[in-house]
């Protein structure tokens, strides 16, 4: 260890500013003058509330940001479960925890091989059965109360790994038929991943059971509900994704 743990924050923070100014400097409007939109707050909220109701969307947004949401379960929980339970350092967690970064990358990349034999919709589907897989996996570790910890790191790793097949999918999804509203649908759903994961993180707290099988649980809902919305998913909306 190089630094002490509150670096990252300092890392994020500018991280943060670079890609502020990235955005100001460096990214120019393609919209041209006459195209561009000028809302009030009542338009936006009419915008929202018309995005919402188009079934083309609010679909695939479920099922990303449900899919989604489980990294947030897994960054709440994790370290309790292989640091406080199975006793691993402050190196190995960091190790651990790289390691389904680095799976999502794969995940992604392995994502855009199979894109010319397999649809968008099948790659979701492919992407939430690992999910399920992989949460089935650790709730059968959790009730078992097993003590090997490299069964639990490859349960979090397809579980989170997965994201790298669901997270893009859902999101080609959820813009195919939005047209010029793609902004804002896209702003929609970049939010409600993270309202999700905030409603995960707070339902952790009031299981009742071990870290490990609390977890898993409330990543089985969201995979749940994530798997309801993809199979909900009409083969025309995909006309022109």
């Amino acid at each position: 260890m190089f630094y002490e743990w509150n670096v990252i924050f300092l890392v994020l923070m500018g991280c943060g500013l670079l890609s502020l100014a990235c955005v100001h400097f460096l990214f120019k409007e393609t919209l041209e003058p006459e195209r561009r939109l000028k809302l009030n707050f009542q338009q936006v909220l009419s915008l929202y509330r018309t995005i919402f109701q188009d079934p083309s969307f609010r679909r695939p947004l479920y099922a990303g940001c449900f899919s989604g949401a489980v990294m947030f379960c897994y960054i709440s929980a994790s370290s309790t479960i292989l640091m406080d339970r199975y006793q691993l350092t402050e190196q190995q967690f960091a190790y651990a925890f790289g390691a389904n970064a680095f799976g999502i990358m794969l995940f992604s990349t392995l994502n855009k091989r199979l894109a010319g034999r397999f649809s968008i919709l099948q790659r979701l589907k492919i992407g939430t059965c690992l999910q399920f897989t992989g949460v089935l996996g650790l709730i059968l570790l959790g009730c078992l109360d097993v003590d090997s910890v490299f069964w639990v790191l490859l349960g979090m790793f397809i579980v989170v790994a997965s994201i790298g097949f669901t997270g893009p999918n859902a999101m080609a999804l959820a813009m195919a038929e939005q047209g010029e509203r793609a902004g804002t649908a896209s702003a929609i759903m970049g939010s409600m991943q993270f309202v999700c994961g905030l409603l995960g993180g707070v339902l952790l707290n009031f299981l009742i059971w071990h870290a490990l099988l609390n977890m898993a649980l409330i990543m089985l809902v969201f995979v749940g509900i994530s798997a309801w919305a993809i199979f909900k998913i009409k083969m025309p909306i995909l006309k022109n994704a």
